[in-house]
């Protein structure tokens, strides 16, 4: 055996010659290996045998779980353009972090965006949309727009279960003859009006007039047009 040969992971024989008395060249040699056999058994088979059957395979990575890619990810606080989902709407966020706010904004129950238009209506009273349509305050807001022949960011309409209260000192209102508030708009990035439910119902009058008229007056200041030349016959007329 040729004495320069090593075992993988074990000692080299010249180290363990010296310590091994001999009696013969042969049984010397078989004691070498002998020992080197035991200490490579002492050191682990693994050690030994790296060199012939190769490195372990690495373990395959566990695979990610899958993910639904049929849509985006939504947020429950939300609104969404399908209507009855309760949500914070930009406008109203905006107006409970002004500093001026003089009311509470009210607890809004469900809320309607309309595709065609963007204008966003939110409802106060569970229910409220089968008395107060979202097409029908639409139709409102594009005929105001037509007959004004003025373009606006779409507002949030709040439809009011009962009295009007302006948010803000700088709000446009609207009264009645016995000089309740009917309705308001406060004028901001996206702009926030709000309307009586019973401004649908007859009782105040045409369908509509408050909300055609605080919706008018909303597109006519917004463009810095002289108030005094606002055209009220817009309002007067009821859309089809």
């Amino acid at each position: 055996m040729d004495r320069e040969r090593t075992q993988t992971g074990c000692l080299h024989q010249d180290s363990l010659a010296g310590a091994i008395p001999s009696s013969s060249p042969r049984s010397s040699r078989l004691r070498v290996a002998v020992s080197v056999a035991l200490l490579c058994m002492g050191a682990g088979l693994a050690a030994c045998s790296s060199s012939s059957s190769g490195p372990e395979p690495e373990p395959e990575p566990i695979p990610a779980p899958p993910t639904d890619s049929g849509g985006e990810q939504t947020d429950p606080d939300e609104p969404t353009g399908s209507g009855g989902q309760t949500g914070v709407l930009e406008g109203l966020l905006q107006l409970e972090d002004d500093p001026g706010l003089l009311s509470q904004i009210p607890e809004v129950v469900s809320i309607d965006i309309r595709a065609d238009t963007g204008l966003q209506i939110a409802y106060t009273r569970e229910d409220q949309a089968l008395d107060v349509p979202g097409a029908l305050v639409e139709l409102q807001w594009v005929f105001m727009q037509s007959c004004l022949e003025q373009q606006s960011v779409a507002p949030v309409v709040v439809i009011r279960d009962g009295a009007v209260t302006p948010f803000t000192a700088t709000d446009d209102v609207i009264y009645n003859i016995e000089g309740i508030a009917v309705a308001s708009s406060s004028r901001r990035d996206v702009p926030v009006i709000q309307v009586q439910e019973a401004d649908f119902d007859g009782s105040l009058g045409a369908l509509g007039f408050n909300l055609r008229s605080v919706m008018g007056r909303m597109l006519w200041l917004s463009a810095s047009l002289p108030e005094r030349d606002y055209p009220f016959d817009c309002a007067r007329q009821t859309p089809e």
